[in-house]
């Protein structure tokens, strides 16, 4: 499956890094499956590298993309088989983007995150409670290991905290 085009080099303002692994990309998407007939919300495709081990799944499928220069990419490689949102995700009218009529009653949340606003995507998406079935993302090191943390190690704050609650 092609991994997307290359030629768009990733913006680090925004905390971009595009992910080419095939297998890493199959993985999150074999994981991102729905159920009871909903959808998937993908947070930042980037050019789609993702994106298209999603849309041969078949899923009823929404992406979310701040970059000025990918909507139209993501519109000529893939047309119909999605909806793009472009909208900065840590801004994102989260309940009513999960209202859209095909994601249908809990869809999944899945993205490569960008590393300087993936602690406060997740944050936002975590505060979706059980409207959403699950969240499959990759983070930065530092940021997953916040997630895992323990009480009282010095990685322990609220995102370990609302992410092990939830």
């Amino acid at each position: 499956m092609p991994s997307g085009d290359r030629s768009v080099a990733p913006r680090r303002s925004l905390g971009q890094h595009f992910l080419h692994d095939q297998a890493v990309l199959a993985r999150i998407a074999a994981l991102a499956k729905p159920s009871d007939g909903s959808g998937v919300v993908e947070i930042g495709p980037g050019t789609g590298a993702l994106t298209a081990h999603l849309v041969a799944a078949g899923w009823p499928l929404v992406v979310i993309e701040r970059d000025d220069r990918l909507p139209e990419l993501l519109a000529a490689r893939f047309g119909d088989a999605l909806h793009i949102v472009h909208a900065d995700a840590t801004q994102l009218d989260w309940p009513g983007l999960i209202a859209h009529p095909t994601l249908g009653p809990r869809p999944v949340v899945v993205g490569n995150l960008p590393y300087n606003v993936g602690a406060a995507i997740l944050m936002r998406v975590l505060e979706l409670g059980d409207r959403v079935d699950r969240v499959v993302v990759m983070l930065q090191r530092e940021v997953a290991e916040r997630i895992c943390s323990s009480v009282g190690t010095s990685k322990w704050g609220l995102l370990g905290v609302h992410s092990q609650w939830r």
